[in-house]
Protein backbone atom coordinates (compact mmCIF):
# COMPACT_ATOMS: atom_id res chain seq x y z
CA UNK A 1 0.00 0.00 0.00
CA UNK A 2 2.76 2.45 0.93
CA UNK A 3 4.81 1.53 -2.14
CA UNK A 4 1.79 2.18 -4.36
CA UNK A 5 1.33 5.65 -2.83
CA UNK A 6 5.01 6.42 -3.39
CA UNK A 7 4.79 5.36 -7.05
CA UNK A 8 1.60 7.35 -7.64
CA UNK A 9 3.12 10.46 -6.04
CA UNK A 10 6.38 10.03 -7.94
CA UNK A 11 5.00 9.40 -11.46
CA UNK A 12 4.20 13.07 -12.29
CA UNK A 13 7.68 14.05 -11.11
CA UNK A 14 9.29 11.26 -13.16
CA UNK A 15 7.31 12.35 -16.22
CA UNK A 16 8.43 15.96 -15.77
CA UNK A 17 12.07 14.96 -15.26
CA UNK A 18 11.98 12.71 -18.34
CA UNK A 19 10.32 15.36 -20.50
CA UNK A 20 12.71 18.11 -19.43
CA UNK A 21 15.77 15.86 -19.82
CA UNK A 22 14.68 14.78 -23.29
CA UNK A 23 13.88 18.32 -24.35
CA UNK A 24 17.19 19.61 -22.97
CA UNK A 25 19.11 16.94 -24.87
CA UNK A 26 17.17 17.61 -28.07
CA UNK A 27 17.81 21.36 -27.91
CA UNK A 28 21.55 20.97 -27.33
CA UNK A 29 21.85 18.21 -29.95
CA UNK A 30 20.10 20.34 -32.57
CA UNK A 31 22.21 23.38 -31.70
CA UNK A 32 25.43 21.38 -32.04
CA UNK A 33 24.19 19.77 -35.26
CA UNK A 34 23.09 23.03 -36.86
CA UNK A 35 26.38 24.80 -36.10
CA UNK A 36 28.11 22.06 -38.10
CA UNK A 37 26.84 23.86 -41.22
CA UNK A 38 28.50 27.17 -40.28
CA UNK A 39 31.94 26.51 -41.80
CA UNK A 40 30.62 24.82 -44.97
CA UNK A 41 28.15 27.69 -45.42
CA UNK A 42 30.93 30.28 -45.11
CA UNK A 43 33.23 28.41 -47.47
CA UNK A 44 30.54 27.73 -50.10
CA UNK A 45 29.34 31.33 -50.01
CA UNK A 46 32.89 32.72 -50.33
CA UNK A 47 33.64 30.54 -53.37
CA UNK A 48 30.21 31.24 -54.93
CA UNK A 49 30.71 34.99 -54.49
CA UNK A 50 34.09 34.81 -56.24
CA UNK A 51 32.61 32.84 -59.13
CA UNK A 52 29.67 35.23 -59.49
CA UNK A 53 32.15 38.14 -59.51
CA UNK A 54 33.85 36.56 -62.52
CA UNK A 55 36.82 34.78 -60.94
CA UNK A 56 37.75 31.79 -63.11
CA UNK A 57 37.64 28.40 -61.39
CA UNK A 58 41.37 27.93 -62.07
CA UNK A 59 42.14 31.14 -60.14
CA UNK A 60 40.42 29.86 -56.97
CA UNK A 61 43.56 27.87 -56.07
CA UNK A 62 41.68 24.75 -55.00
CA UNK A 63 44.84 22.66 -55.03
CA UNK A 64 45.35 21.52 -51.44
CA UNK A 65 43.17 18.43 -51.24
CA UNK A 66 41.84 16.40 -48.32
CA UNK A 67 40.48 12.89 -48.22
CA UNK A 68 36.93 13.41 -46.95
CA UNK A 69 36.85 9.82 -45.67
CA UNK A 70 39.39 10.55 -42.93
CA UNK A 71 39.93 14.30 -42.70
CA UNK A 72 38.14 16.67 -40.35
CA UNK A 73 39.03 19.67 -42.55
CA UNK A 74 36.32 21.46 -44.51
CA UNK A 75 36.35 20.98 -48.27
CA UNK A 76 34.82 22.55 -51.36
CA UNK A 77 33.92 21.23 -54.83
CA UNK A 78 32.82 23.29 -57.84
CA UNK A 79 30.45 21.75 -60.39
CA UNK A 80 29.30 22.75 -63.86
CA UNK A 81 25.65 23.51 -64.59
CA UNK A 82 25.34 19.82 -65.58
CA UNK A 83 26.60 18.66 -62.18
CA UNK A 84 30.07 17.60 -63.33
CA UNK A 85 32.87 18.32 -60.84
CA UNK A 86 35.55 20.64 -62.24
CA UNK A 87 37.72 21.56 -59.24
CA UNK A 88 37.81 21.10 -55.51
CA UNK A 89 39.68 20.30 -52.35
CA UNK A 90 37.64 17.30 -51.18
CA UNK A 91 38.47 13.90 -52.63
CA UNK A 92 36.83 10.54 -52.03
CA UNK A 93 38.66 7.53 -53.44
CA UNK A 94 40.95 10.00 -55.27
CA UNK A 95 38.10 11.63 -57.20
CA UNK A 96 35.95 14.69 -56.69
CA UNK A 97 32.70 13.34 -55.22
CA UNK A 98 29.28 14.11 -56.65
CA UNK A 99 26.13 14.16 -54.52
CA UNK A 100 22.83 12.74 -55.77
CA UNK A 101 20.99 14.59 -58.54
CA UNK A 102 18.28 15.63 -56.07
CA UNK A 103 20.75 17.90 -54.28
CA UNK A 104 21.41 19.79 -57.53
CA UNK A 105 17.68 19.98 -58.27
CA UNK A 106 16.82 21.32 -54.81
CA UNK A 107 19.67 23.84 -54.95
CA UNK A 108 18.49 25.06 -58.35
CA UNK A 109 14.93 25.51 -57.11
CA UNK A 110 15.77 27.05 -53.71
CA UNK A 111 19.20 28.64 -54.19
CA UNK A 112 20.91 26.31 -51.74
CA UNK A 113 20.57 23.04 -49.88
CA UNK A 114 21.89 22.00 -46.46
CA UNK A 115 21.95 18.32 -45.60
CA UNK A 116 23.80 15.35 -44.23
CA UNK A 117 25.50 13.49 -47.05
CA UNK A 118 26.72 9.91 -46.77
CA UNK A 119 28.55 9.02 -49.99
CA UNK A 120 29.82 5.78 -48.38
CA UNK A 121 28.66 3.93 -45.26
CA UNK A 122 31.76 5.11 -43.35
CA UNK A 123 31.68 8.75 -44.55
CA UNK A 124 29.20 11.35 -43.27
CA UNK A 125 29.44 15.07 -43.98
CA UNK A 126 27.39 18.16 -43.32
CA UNK A 127 27.21 19.83 -46.73
CA UNK A 128 25.94 23.08 -48.18
CA UNK A 129 25.28 23.28 -51.93
CA UNK A 130 24.80 26.70 -53.52
CA UNK A 131 23.45 27.14 -57.04
CA UNK A 132 25.21 29.81 -59.08
CA UNK A 133 23.08 31.64 -61.63
CA UNK A 134 24.24 34.19 -64.15
CA UNK A 135 26.94 34.17 -66.84
CA UNK A 136 28.61 30.98 -65.60
CA UNK A 137 25.96 28.81 -63.96
CA UNK A 138 27.05 25.94 -61.77
CA UNK A 139 27.18 24.81 -58.19
CA UNK A 140 29.47 25.06 -55.19
CA UNK A 141 29.43 22.36 -52.56
CA UNK A 142 31.23 22.76 -49.25
CA UNK A 143 31.26 20.19 -46.50
CA UNK A 144 32.83 19.01 -43.30
CA UNK A 145 33.01 15.66 -41.55
CA UNK A 146 30.41 14.93 -38.88
CA UNK A 147 32.85 12.88 -36.77
CA UNK A 148 33.47 15.60 -34.17
CA UNK A 149 29.81 16.64 -34.06
CA UNK A 150 28.68 13.07 -33.51
CA UNK A 151 31.38 12.56 -30.85
CA UNK A 152 30.21 15.66 -28.97
CA UNK A 153 26.57 14.65 -29.30
CA UNK A 154 27.25 11.16 -27.95
CA UNK A 155 29.21 12.58 -24.99
CA UNK A 156 26.34 14.93 -24.19
CA UNK A 157 23.83 12.07 -24.49
CA UNK A 158 25.79 10.09 -21.90
CA UNK A 159 25.87 13.08 -19.52
CA UNK A 160 22.16 13.74 -20.05
CA UNK A 161 21.34 10.08 -19.37
CA UNK A 162 23.36 10.10 -16.15
CA UNK A 163 21.65 13.31 -15.01
CA UNK A 164 18.25 11.86 -15.91
CA UNK A 165 18.89 8.67 -13.90
CA UNK A 166 20.24 10.59 -10.89
CA UNK A 167 17.20 12.88 -10.94
CA UNK A 168 14.78 9.94 -11.23
CA UNK A 169 16.40 7.96 -8.42
CA UNK A 170 16.82 11.02 -6.18
CA UNK A 171 13.23 12.14 -6.69
CA UNK A 172 11.95 8.61 -5.99
CA UNK A 173 13.79 8.49 -2.66
CA UNK A 174 12.63 11.99 -1.71
CA UNK A 175 9.01 11.13 -2.50
CA UNK A 176 9.44 7.91 -0.50
CA UNK A 177 10.80 9.81 2.50
CA UNK A 178 7.94 12.29 2.24
CA UNK A 179 5.28 9.58 2.05
CA UNK A 180 6.76 7.63 4.98
CA UNK A 181 6.99 10.82 7.06
CA UNK A 182 3.37 11.73 6.28
CA UNK A 183 2.23 8.22 7.19
CA UNK A 184 4.02 8.45 10.53
CA UNK A 185 2.36 11.78 11.28
CA UNK A 186 -1.12 10.36 10.65
CA UNK A 187 -2.87 9.34 13.89
CA UNK A 188 -3.17 5.59 14.17
CA UNK A 189 -6.75 4.44 13.84
CA UNK A 190 -8.03 1.53 15.82
CA UNK A 191 -10.60 -0.81 14.45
Amino acid sequence: MMFRRIILSWLPIAFTISTMSGLGYLLVQQDVRQTTYDEPQRLAQDVANKLVAGTPVAALQLTQTVNIADSLSPYVVVYTANGQPVAGTGLLDNTLPTPPAGVFDYSTAHGEDRLTWQPRPDVRSAIVMIAIHGNTPGYVLAGQSLVMTETHTLAFLKLAAIGWLVALIGSFFLVGIREVSLAELQPHRTK
